[in-house]
């Protein structure tokens, strides 16, 4: 667990496999609205996982496009992953999307509506009021 003196997203930095999802946060304009929020769980896809996405230097153009894409991996309210109930359970994102997070007897997913499944990789990099679970598929529709 990191210091509450460090934000979510100075500790999803220090995890060093979350770059591209960073950056992309960056220049949609959205660092300092994760970084300050006041409860916040990001489902960070790692940075393997960006070279799986048709059309992401479409996307990366169209900062509106994606900040749309990047809020669907987070929610408003902090779940360290012992919090997430088992079985299935429904949570509104920052996009308005509701994603599912399916906890398996400990093994943790997230699916949207659309099907897309993503395993959660690397769980609890906690900072400040937030916590980031490393995922290894950008949720797309």
């Amino acid at each position: 667990m990191t210091p509450a003196s460090v934000d979510v997203v100075e500790a999803a930095s220090a995890a060093g496999n979350l770059d591209v999802f960073l950056k992309a946060a960056t220049d949609a304009g959205l660092g300092e609205t994760l970084a300050q929020a006041d409860q916040i769980t990001i489902f960070a896809p790692i940075d393997e996982a960006f070279g799986a996405v048709e059309g992401l230097d479409q996307i990366k153009q169209d900062k509106q496009q994606l900040a749309q894409l990047l809020k669907r991996h987070a929610v408003a309210k902090t779940l360290m992953a012992d919090e997430i109930p088992a079985g299935e359970t429904e949570l509104q994102t920052l996009s308005g999307e509701t994603i599912t997070v399916v906890n398996n007897g400990g093994t943790i997913s997230v699916q949207t509506p659309g099907g897309t499944r993503a395993m959660v990789v690397q769980a609890d990099i906690s900072g400040g009021k937030g916590v980031v679970h490393a995922i290894d598929t950008v949720l797309v529709k």
